[in-house]
């Protein structure tokens, strides 16, 4: 927790994410400065127990912003509805956008190793394991779009989660 503490003294925003930390050690970062969870539901173990574990614990700390990616593959629309209900205002959108946006479906390698595939559908993973996703090929402005078409917020509110939130959690000005 040190170190929490010494990045937000320096104005560092510390985020939370893919994590293993238990409620006490996630209540103590948070006491110690932590501002956010980095794209809660995400990066996560494939199997948690139902009670207690981490995504609960994070949406459970009412001073946490979340950030959430809502592109359709990343997290089921429920959970969606349920971060939006429960964060409100502190819930900001995220892309995972990597560099295979805008690219046509196809297998690619990765600058890192590796090689993805790009669906049709814009559904990134890993070749040969359509279970793990691979970052997300979709733009911003998709995510705005699936909150809004699927009533998890209007457009004016998805459009804030993208823009006017997390330029106010940065402390920057943000544009009406």
């Amino acid at each position: 927790m040190d170190f929490i503490e010494r990045c937000t003294g320096c104005g560092v925003l510390v985020s939370i994410g893919h994590t293993a930390a238990n409620s006490a050690q996630i209540q103590a970062a948070v006491q110690a400065g932590a501002r956010m969870s980095t794209h809660l539901g995400n990066g996560a173990h494939p199997v948690l127990p139902r009670h207690p574990n981490y995504i609960w614990d994070q949406l459970a700390e009412e001073p946490l912003w979340a950030s959430v990616i809502a592109d359709g593959f990343h997290l089921p629309d429920a959970f969606l509805r349920v971060a939006a209900k429960v964060k409100g205002e502190r819930l900001i959108l995220v892309s995972d956008a990597v560099s295979f946006g805008g690219m046509p479906p196809g297998t690619y390698d990765t600058h890192i190793g590796g090689r993805v595939t790009l669906t049709p559908a814009g559904r990134l993973h890993l070749a040969g394991q359509p279970a793990l996703l691979a970052g997300s090929a979709l733009p911003m402005t998709a995510g705005i779009a699936h909150l809004a078409e699927r009533g998890i917020a209007s457009l004016g509110e998805a459009w804030a989660m993208a823009s006017v939130r997390p330029a106010g959690l940065l402390g920057l000005p943000a544009a009406q």
